[in-house]
C-alpha cells in the first residue's frame, strides 16, 4: 500500500496526525484533556509518551507529545519527581571471575512451555560461552 492511498484512506475517515490536531483543536480544550487524563492517574508516575498514548486510547485526540509534556510540568511538576526515571536503571556490577566453571548464569522463559517448548540457557561467568548440553 503507498503512502498516498494511506493519506487518502485516512481523509475519508477523518482521521488526524498529533500536528494537524494541534493546529485545528483549541490550546484550552487540549490542556482540559490533558488535565482530566492526569486526574485518572491516581499514582501520578505515567510519563508524557504513556499519557499521550492513554488520551489517544480513551478520547482519540492525538496530540503531540510536547504539549502533553508542557501542560503536565505546568499543572503536575512534582509528578515528574515521582516518576523518577532513574530508578528504572538496572544496576550493572564489574565482574571479577575466579575461574573457569566458578560460576554460571542461567535464564529461561516458561511462555512456551506449555507447547512442549522450553526456553533455557545456561552461560559460564568467566568466559561467557554458552554452555552444551
Amino acid at each position: 500500500m503507498s503512502a498516498s492511498t494511506v493519506k487518502h484512506r485516512r481523509q475519508e475517515l477523518g482521521l488526524k496526525g498529533p500536528w494537524s490536531t494541534k493546529k485545528s483543536l483549541d490550546p484550552a480544550v487540549g490542556k482540559q484533556i490533558v488535565v482530566d487524563e492526569m486526574a485518572n492517574d491516581l499514582s501520578r508516575h505515567t510519563g508524557s509518551r504513556m499519557m499521550q498514548q492513554r488520551i489517544a486510547f480513551h478520547t482519540g485526540v492525538q496530540l503531540t507529545c510536547d504539549f502533553v509534556n508542557d501542560v503536565m510540568h505546568n499543572h503536575d511538576a512534582e509528578g515528574f519527581v515521582l516518576c523518577n526515571p532513574t530508578s528504572k536503571r538496572v544496576f550493572r556490577v564489574k565482574k571479577f571471575p575466579v575461574g573457569i566453571h566458578h560460576c554460571w548464569a542461567a535464564d529461561g522463559h516458561d511462555k512456551l512451555y506449555k507447547i512442549g517448548f522450553p526456553i533455557w540457557a545456561i552461560i559460564e561467568d568467566a568466559t561467557s560461552n554458552w554452555l552444551d548440553a
